[in-house]
């Protein structure tokens, strides 16, 4: 007998494969009168990437609404808290190089901070709220200026950045040599 991915038919073969894959992340929901959905399983979470580029902006937001929250500790404070992006597959080792030298790079991280800073910042529309009108950078902190999405890549960049730090091929000692 042959089954429903047989040699000659490969659109019923990818149709199989791509609902193999499906079973392995997700969990079917029937719904009468509407396409079915699916609907990720809590551990494959872990390997979700919010920056994911294939994916649109919508479906990313979709998707945040949806997560999991994570398990209460044990001691009933909060749950332990997770990584903003996956762990990204091992690098050859002058990409690994080029990972950390980026995520180290003094324009980069001065870019992140200011990106922080104005979605962090509390208070008055300006840390210089009745200083100098004249002060350089004043509209970084009018609120027309603040984006969700700078904010979720310059913390998904620093995300990068600590599992680029933090992999088994940098000495400690000689970090230099591993990176800026």
């Amino acid at each position: 007998s042959v089954s429903s991915g047989a040699v000659g038919d490969p659109a019923a073969a990818g149709g199989e494969a791509l609902e193999d894959a499906l079973d392995e992340v997700a969990v079917r929901r029937h719904r009468s009168g509407a396409p079915d959905e699916w609907e990720m399983r809590r551990e494959a979470w872990d390997a979700y990437d919010p920056a994911f580029r294939h994916i649109g902006t919508r479906a990313h937001q979709s998707a945040a609404e949806r997560r999991p929250s994570p398990p209460p500790a044990e001691d009933g404070g909060a749950g332990a808290g997770r990584p903003y992006a996956p762990r990204p597959d091992r690098a050859h080792v002058v990409f690994s190089r080029i990972r950390r030298d980026l995520t180290s790079d003094a324009c980069v991280l001065a870019m992140a901070y200011r990106v922080l800073h104005v979605h962090c910042h509390e208070g008055g529309d300006s840390p210089n709220e009745g200083g100098d009108p004249r002060l350089r950078g004043r509209q970084m902190y009018e609120k027309e200026i603040k984006s969700e999405t700078a904010l979720a890549r310059a913390v998904h960049l620093l995300t990068l950045g600590a599992f680029a730090w933090c992999d088994d091929d940098v000495d400690p000692a000689n970090w230099r040599d591993s990176g800026s």
